[in-house]
């Protein structure tokens, strides 16, 4: 018998801080393709996701205004 620390308690505590880095991960992930969807719908509306004006012909102020967006 001891009055250390278990191996069990040890173990117990690693899975706690990997379920948390795990629930933590999630979050981002959410979050992440919440902020991407959002701006999916705004370039779908004509909004430049650079200067976020609105413009008619999008693809070509992108390629003309921000040649460097998306590389």
């Amino acid at each position: 018998m001891s009055y250390g620390y278990g191996e069990t308690a040890k173990l117990r505590d690693q899975l706690a801080v990997r379920d948390r880095q795990l629930s933590h991960a999630r979050n981002e992930t959410a979050l992440a393709r919440a902020e991407r969807d959002k701006l999916k719908r705004r370039v779908k509306g004509g909004a430049c996701p650079c200067c976020k004006r609105s413009f008619v012909a999008l693809a070509r102020h992108m390629k003309n205004q921000h040649p460097e967006y998306g590389k």
